[in-house]
């Protein structure tokens, strides 16, 4: 990968500039950022990164601000100059379901489609058809215009493609699964009496913690010195409130949680790959998903996993295989399961399911994997 200045004339490849986040806010749009970066993509296509954050945390995305404005205006006008000066076939965007987010990406778009590139429209989760049935008639239409610009709209898996059927012209919605190298975290012996529940993602109502801290007292009780490890930012009021209408009610929980819950906040390089060593299973109820990065990352490591049945996990996951599903919403049936999956007994089970796991990530959803389903998805778009 190369600076978007004076790569022009090097190599006859596929221009493309990745207009996405690398800094700022933690989220799965950085992590498939540095995905994009480190895969064999970098050598198929000629990529040009433009750092695209505008809120340095997680509670500043979705809220306009003046501050968010000025980011934001820095950004257009220096994609205008990487567009003139780069001169990308193809700019991928990151899209997103609220408001705000979406009125970033139509900026970026426009500018795009006004020097003539193409644009993907690159989503990174589920329900953007939710988003959408909420707006009024006049932002309707504005999605529909901007969307029936964008070359392709790319999904992370198969079953996501649905929440834009009606709304993208169904042969500019293309999907591939995400890929991770499974070598940093090779799942080291786990000899000792299971207690330990890892939770990585925003500390959120909608990510399910509510639902987990609930979860916790029952599971103690079953397994004395059952222990929880919540990584991931606290966010205070939540913003993207499709399924979801108390905004504080993540902050409440994590706030009063238990001695026996640890909350460091977010833990990136060797001290997560840690949280994920010393955890014997990983938990992630949310009431929404895409194809969370952090389901890849517990798989490499050899752990069974908790989840709910949303987004792409039932595409990936097979129940009683790996994972067990468990409804949103529901912290007693969430406790039941982890306290067997905890138990004494389970654990041959415990060691089967996680090799699935682990076995699955080598095999199905490497990082050349998902070089290879990017490019054939887009071979049309970017090599036309």
């Amino acid at each position: 990968m190369h600076g978007w200045a004076g790569v022009l004339g090097k190599v006859m490849r596929p221009r493309v500039l990745l207009v996405s986040p690398l800094r700022g806010a933690i989220s799965g749009q950085n992590a498939v950022t540095q995905m994009v970066v480190d895969s064999p993509l970098s050598s198929w296509w000629e990529i040009a990164h433009l750092e695209a954050s505008t809120a340095k945390s997680n509670a500043d995305r979705a809220r306009v601000s003046w501050v968010g404005l000025a980011r934001l205006s820095q950004l257009l006008w220096t994609l205008r100059r990487a567009l003139k000066t780069f001169r990308p076939q193809v700019a991928w965007i990151p899209l997103a379901r609220n408001r705000s987010g979406f009125l970033k990406f139509s900026l970026l778009a426009a500018l795009c489609f006004r020097h003539r590139v193409r644009v993907i429209a690159k989503v990174g989760g589920d329900d953007f058809n939710l988003f959408y049935i909420a707006q009024t008639g006049p932002v309707r239409d504005v999605i529909h215009s901007v969307l029936g610009k964008c070359a392709a709209v790319l999904v992370e898996a198969q079953c996501l493609t649905r929440q834009f059927v009606g709304i993208v012209p169904a042969d500019r919605i293309r999907w591939a699964h995400l890929g991770i190298d499974a070598a940093p975290f090779a799942p080291p012996p786990r000899s000792r009496s299971a207690r330990n529940i890892l939770f990585v993602g925003h500390v959120t109502q909608a990510k399910g913690a509510v639902d987990l801290l609930a979860a916790m007292p029952a599971v103690s009780k079953a397994i004395p010195g059952a222990r929880l490890v919540m990584l991931g930012e606290h966010v205070r009021c939540e913003r993207s409130l499709i399924h979801l209408h108390d905004r504080d009610a993540g902050w409440r929980a994590v706030k009063a949680r238990g001695a026996n819950v640890e909350a460091p906040g977010i833990l990136t390089g060797p001290a997560k790959r840690h949280a994920f060593a010393e955890a014997d299973v990983f938990c992630l109820p949310s009431a929404s998903e895409g194809f969370p990065v952090s389901v890849l990352e517990a798989m490499a490591a050899g752990l069974p996993l908790v989840v709910t049945p949303v987004g792409a996990l039932p595409e990936i996951l097979v129940d009683g295989d790996g994972c067990w599903f468990v409804p949103y919403g529901h912290p007693e049936r969430l406790a039941k399961v982890l306290s067997e999956l905890l138990s004494p007994t389970y654990r041959f089970g415990r060691q089967r399911m996680g090799a699935e796991n682990r076995r699955a990530v080598e095999e199905r959803f490497t990082v050349e994997q998902f070089a290879e389903g990017v490019r054939l998805a887009l071979k049309d778009v970017v090599e036309g």
